[in-house]
Formats: structure tokens, sequence, C-alpha cells
């Protein structure tokens, strides 16, 4: 028997596999892959957004119960806990830090009342994965207590005939503080009950996502907002966090650049959502995600849905006003003049 002649066999006398029939294998292995890959990415960002639904339900709710114990809604600005503080920098606390007790977390919410008398925690707050959407980007600094959310601050603080003014129809979550001297404006709060008396609690947005990598650096849950007449007030930090800060206030709305100036050709200049212009655009106040093509969303019944980032200006502006049609508010006189407070929003026209 000519040896040399033999065929390479296996351990068990078998052929090995050819080139060719490797490249097969190959080629449907791959093929499992490619159609295995987009089924994978879809149940991942199934189940941030499931997640992202359920971080919002319950602040919603605990939004709601802090309501029911005190008859008014926490601010996108508030009085420390220990009330009069001696520092102005740290005497106000953001919405997030109202509600901890309602989502009970006393641990937390120990570390402002128990503060020193300028009001400055002691150490750092932690991280709490309710504030925090999944699909948002990680924050560079670790165990940062991100904040992913923002409040409906509605117009915010505007000044009219040389007045600055708050206006509770035009949004949910006030400057419950207010500011004195220089730059003054009164402390303002409005409630679950007013709501419901105005365009209703079903249709007024109460929660939204502010988080997209367009929004850098991430947010912190223990900011100490200061004025929300500075047109700086929503703008992310230009420093990653170090410690308690003064912006950006955790909230979203319709503002412009510049509250003193009344020009605003910015409203339908671009998306509502997720839009790529920066803070001359009124980008800063305006919601912001991850998730392709959403934003998710709460109001102030407490029931969550994705909004689509295709919503148009005059459905947007209807959802953060909380008493438009009643006609006091001041979105279509101060900020908008062709919103139509009377035309009221279809939800197929924002999911």
């Amino acid at each position: 028997m000519n040896r040399s002649a033999s065929v390479a066999c296996g351990p068990r006398g078998r052929p090995g596999l050819t080139r060719v029939e490797l490249l097969a294998i190959l080629g449907v292995c791959l093929a499992v892959v490619g159609m295995a890959t987009p089924i994978l990415l879809s149940y991942r960002e199934t189940s941030r957004r499931t997640a992202c639904l359920a971080n919002q339900g319950t602040l919603a709710q605990a939004l709601i119960a802090f309501d029911g114990q005190k008859q008014f809604l926490p601010g996108i600005r508030n009085p420390h806990p220990l009330g009069e503080v001696t520092a102005e920098a740290f005497q106000s606390v953001s919405w997030p830090v109202a509600i901890l007790p309602q989502i009970d977390r006393n641990d937390v919410y120990s570390l402002w009342t128990s503060a020193d008398p300028s009001g400055k925690i002691a150490t750092p707050a932690p991280l709490i994965a309710t504030f925090v959407c999944p699909a948002a980007p990680a924050s560079a600094v670790p165990l940062h207590p991100s904040l992913s959310y923002a409040g409906n601050a509605g117009i915010g603080v505007v000044r009219v005939n040389n007045i600055n003014k708050q206006f509770k129809h035009d949004g949910v979550m006030m400057d419950t503080l207010g500011i004195r001297g220089e730059g003054s404006y009164t402390p303002m709060r409005t409630s679950i009950e007013f709501i419901q008396s105005g365009d209703g609690t079903q249709s007024t947005l109460l929660l939204s996502e502010k988080a997209s990598f367009r929004y850098a650096p991430t947010a912190s849950y223990d900011v100490s907002p200061g004025s929300l007449l500075n047109p700086d007030a929503y703008r992310p930090s230009l420093e990653a966090w170090k410690e308690q800060g003064p912006v950006p206030a955790p909230g979203f709305g319709v503002f412009p650049a510049d509250p003193t100036n009344r020009e605003f050709p910015y409203i339908t200049s671009n998306k509502m959502l997720n839009s790529d212009i920066a803070s001359n655009d009124g980008f800063y106040g305006r919601p912001s995600s991850d998730h392709a093509g959403v934003a998710i969303a709460a109001f102030a019944d407490g029931h969550c849905v994705a909004i689509s980032d295709k919503i148009d200006a005059q459905t947007y502006c209807q959802l953060i006003t909380s008493n438009s049609k009643g006609g006091f508010g001041q979105l279509e006189r101060n900020v908008w003049l062709k919103f139509q407070p009377e035309k009221p929003p279809a939800g197929s026209s924002y999911r």
C-alpha cells in the first residue's frame, strides 16, 4: 500500500473538512449572527425603554404623593430642607431632593436635613438608579449622583414690562423659593388640583428625559439651582461633576436664549425634542434622549409614554401648559404669538 497517497483523516479515520466546507459553515454562522443582531439590539432597546418608563412612573407617583401630602408640587427650585441657610450657593434644592422621602430614600434626604449651617451636605450624594435612564450616556465620574430626568418648567421666568414673573398656567414646576435683590422675582407653586381645573392632568407633562449625548456633562440631582432668569440656568455644567453646583436646573419647557429679549424665531426653527441646535435655539430647555426617535415622558396623572421627536411646536407647547384653555396663559403673549391655546393635542400627534 502506498501510504504517501492516503487521505488525511480525523481522529476516527473520517476525512477532515475541506476549505470550501469551512467557508460554507462560516458563512452560515455569519448569516445567523446578522439575523440575530437586530433582534438583540431591539430587545436591549425595549428593555431600556421599559426601565425608563418604570423610573418615570415611580418619580411621577412620588411627585403626586408629595402633592397629596402638602397640596402643592415641588418646583425646579425649592427652599433648603433646613430653611434659612447661610450660603446663598446652597440655599436651594432640586425637585429630586424634595421627593427623596416619597421614594423611600430618607437616608439620602438626611444629608440635607443634617447639612451644616451653610446648607452644603457633608458627604457626596449617592447614585440612585431611579434617577437614571439606562439609555443615557454613562457619567465620566464613578458613582456620580446622575439625573436623567427634568420637570416641566413651562416658560420659566420671563421679563414682562420690566418685571420678572412666573406663570403657573404655563408649566408645572415653578421656582418655589424665588429670588431676592437684583433680578428678583416672587416664588410661586402649583398643584395637581390646579392642573385638574385647567388643561387636565392627563394632557399636561410632568417629567421628561434630558439625558442624550447632546446634553453633557451628565446632570446631577444634588444641584442647588440659581436664578431661573439666567439664560444659562438649564445649560449643562462646563465640567464633569465634582460637587454640588448651581447648574443645570433640572427643568424643560420652552425658554428663549435670553429671557429679556422677546424675539422667538427659534420656536419652530428646529425639533422640539432631540434638537441638534444649542442654547441659541432654546435647546437646553428641551427634552433629549438616546432612545431612537422618542423621549420618554410622564404626565401629571402618572401615566408615561414615549413621545415622538417629530412632535410639532404647537403640540409640544400645548402639553407643557397647565391651564392654557382658560385664556390665562402667557405662552402665546410672551413666548410664541402663533401658539393656539384652545387647540387640544391629539395622542396621535405626539406618539
